[in-house]
Protein backbone atom coordinates (compact mmCIF):
# COMPACT_ATOMS: atom_id res chain seq x y z
CA UNK A 1 0.00 0.00 0.00
CA UNK A 2 1.12 3.59 -1.00
CA UNK A 3 -0.36 6.89 -0.28
CA UNK A 4 0.67 10.25 -2.71
CA UNK A 5 -0.39 13.41 -2.77
CA UNK A 6 -1.98 14.24 -5.71
CA UNK A 7 -0.76 17.68 -7.58
CA UNK A 8 -2.54 17.38 -10.97
CA UNK A 9 -5.07 15.38 -12.78
CA UNK A 10 -7.86 15.37 -9.80
CA UNK A 11 -10.30 14.55 -11.82
CA UNK A 12 -9.30 11.32 -12.41
CA UNK A 13 -10.15 10.39 -9.05
CA UNK A 14 -14.14 11.82 -8.18
CA UNK A 15 -15.58 8.21 -9.10
CA UNK A 16 -13.71 7.02 -5.93
CA UNK A 17 -14.16 10.46 -4.15
CA UNK A 18 -17.97 10.11 -4.95
CA UNK A 19 -18.69 6.87 -2.89
CA UNK A 20 -18.49 9.68 0.23
CA UNK A 21 -19.29 12.97 -1.60
CA UNK A 22 -23.17 12.56 -3.32
CA UNK A 23 -23.16 16.05 -4.74
CA UNK A 24 -20.35 16.60 -7.35
CA UNK A 25 -21.29 20.46 -7.61
CA UNK A 26 -19.92 20.65 -4.06
CA UNK A 27 -16.94 18.64 -4.89
CA UNK A 28 -15.94 20.54 -8.17
CA UNK A 29 -15.69 23.02 -5.59
CA UNK A 30 -13.05 21.74 -3.28
CA UNK A 31 -11.49 19.62 -5.20
CA UNK A 32 -9.34 22.38 -7.43
CA UNK A 33 -8.15 23.78 -3.73
CA UNK A 34 -7.48 20.87 -1.73
CA UNK A 35 -4.93 18.53 -0.97
CA UNK A 36 -5.78 15.34 -2.26
CA UNK A 37 -4.04 11.68 -1.15
CA UNK A 38 -4.47 8.75 -2.93
CA UNK A 39 -4.40 5.15 -1.52
CA UNK A 40 -2.51 2.78 -3.83
CA UNK A 41 -2.57 -0.83 -3.79
CA UNK A 42 0.28 -3.00 -4.39
CA UNK A 43 -0.99 -3.12 -8.20
CA UNK A 44 -0.93 0.38 -7.93
CA UNK A 45 -4.74 0.47 -8.53
CA UNK A 46 -6.09 3.24 -6.70
CA UNK A 47 -8.92 2.26 -3.98
CA UNK A 48 -9.33 5.26 -2.24
CA UNK A 49 -8.95 8.95 -1.68
CA UNK A 50 -8.67 11.98 0.87
CA UNK A 51 -9.69 15.43 0.14
CA UNK A 52 -8.25 18.36 2.84
CA UNK A 53 -8.77 21.65 3.19
CA UNK A 54 -6.03 23.77 4.77
CA UNK A 55 -6.66 27.01 6.57
CA UNK A 56 -5.15 30.18 5.50
CA UNK A 57 -3.83 30.22 8.66
CA UNK A 58 -2.23 27.49 8.75
CA UNK A 59 -3.74 26.32 12.39
CA UNK A 60 -6.07 24.04 11.22
CA UNK A 61 -7.53 21.55 8.32
CA UNK A 62 -10.81 20.19 7.43
CA UNK A 63 -11.13 16.50 5.95
CA UNK A 64 -13.98 17.52 2.88
CA UNK A 65 -13.94 13.62 1.96
CA UNK A 66 -12.43 9.96 2.57
CA UNK A 67 -13.54 7.11 0.56
CA UNK A 68 -12.44 3.60 0.04
CA UNK A 69 -13.63 1.48 -2.35
CA UNK A 70 -16.62 -1.07 -1.54
CA UNK A 71 -14.79 -4.07 -1.67
CA UNK A 72 -11.79 -2.71 0.63
CA UNK A 73 -13.85 -1.06 3.08
CA UNK A 74 -13.88 -2.30 6.76
CA UNK A 75 -9.99 -3.02 6.15
CA UNK A 76 -8.33 -0.88 7.98
CA UNK A 77 -7.95 1.34 5.04
CA UNK A 78 -10.03 4.47 6.18
CA UNK A 79 -7.86 4.57 8.99
CA UNK A 80 -4.44 4.27 7.67
CA UNK A 81 -5.43 6.90 5.28
CA UNK A 82 -6.47 9.14 8.56
CA UNK A 83 -3.70 8.21 10.32
CA UNK A 84 -1.15 9.20 7.51
CA UNK A 85 -2.82 12.43 7.49
CA UNK A 86 -2.81 13.12 10.98
CA UNK A 87 1.63 12.69 10.59
CA UNK A 88 1.51 14.74 7.40
CA UNK A 89 -0.38 17.73 8.82
CA UNK A 90 1.06 17.48 12.64
CA UNK A 91 4.70 18.01 10.54
CA UNK A 92 3.61 20.89 8.47
CA UNK A 93 2.06 22.37 12.16
CA UNK A 94 -1.53 22.21 12.06
CA UNK A 95 -2.58 22.09 15.15
CA UNK A 96 -5.87 20.28 14.48
CA UNK A 97 -8.13 18.63 11.33
CA UNK A 98 -12.16 18.71 11.51
CA UNK A 99 -14.07 16.27 9.49
CA UNK A 100 -18.30 16.62 9.27
CA UNK A 101 -20.80 13.62 9.71
CA UNK A 102 -24.25 13.61 8.69
CA UNK A 103 -26.75 13.62 12.03
CA UNK A 104 -27.94 10.38 10.92
CA UNK A 105 -24.65 8.80 9.87
CA UNK A 106 -23.90 7.11 12.99
CA UNK A 107 -21.22 4.53 11.36
CA UNK A 108 -19.15 7.74 10.16
CA UNK A 109 -19.77 9.50 13.37
CA UNK A 110 -18.24 5.99 15.29
CA UNK A 111 -15.33 5.67 12.80
CA UNK A 112 -14.26 9.01 13.92
CA UNK A 113 -14.49 8.59 17.22
CA UNK A 114 -12.71 5.38 16.88
CA UNK A 115 -9.99 7.35 15.36
CA UNK A 116 -9.69 9.40 17.94
CA UNK A 117 -11.95 12.58 16.39
CA UNK A 118 -14.47 13.93 19.45
CA UNK A 119 -18.12 16.20 18.95
CA UNK A 120 -16.51 19.73 18.49
CA UNK A 121 -20.27 21.73 16.97
CA UNK A 122 -22.99 20.96 14.96
CA UNK A 123 -23.65 22.96 11.48
CA UNK A 124 -28.05 22.72 11.61
CA UNK A 125 -29.86 22.84 8.26
CA UNK A 126 -26.14 22.43 6.27
CA UNK A 127 -27.68 18.93 4.40
CA UNK A 128 -30.80 21.35 3.46
CA UNK A 129 -29.26 24.73 2.43
CA UNK A 130 -25.93 23.62 0.80
CA UNK A 131 -26.87 20.62 -0.89
CA UNK A 132 -28.88 20.76 -4.44
CA UNK A 133 -30.76 17.51 -3.81
CA UNK A 134 -31.96 15.96 -0.64
CA UNK A 135 -29.47 13.83 1.21
CA UNK A 136 -31.02 10.53 2.03
CA UNK A 137 -29.16 8.35 5.16
CA UNK A 138 -30.61 5.01 5.95
CA UNK A 139 -33.99 6.62 3.78
CA UNK A 140 -34.22 9.64 6.29
CA UNK A 141 -33.34 13.03 4.86
CA UNK A 142 -29.91 14.15 6.90
CA UNK A 143 -30.41 17.93 7.34
CA UNK A 144 -27.29 18.66 10.24
CA UNK A 145 -23.63 17.93 10.16
CA UNK A 146 -22.09 17.12 13.16
CA UNK A 147 -18.25 18.42 13.17
CA UNK A 148 -15.69 16.18 15.17
CA UNK A 149 -12.16 17.05 15.48
CA UNK A 150 -8.86 15.47 16.30
CA UNK A 151 -5.69 17.37 18.12
CA UNK A 152 -2.87 16.72 16.16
Amino acid sequence: MEIKKVESGKEQYVKILSIAEPSRELMDIYLNECDLFVLFDEGNEPIGAAAVIVSEDGAECELKNISIISKKQGKGYGRLVLEYLFTYYKKAGYSAIFAGAAKLNTSCMEFYTHCGFYYSYTVEGFYVEDYPRPILEDRARAEDVLYFKKDL
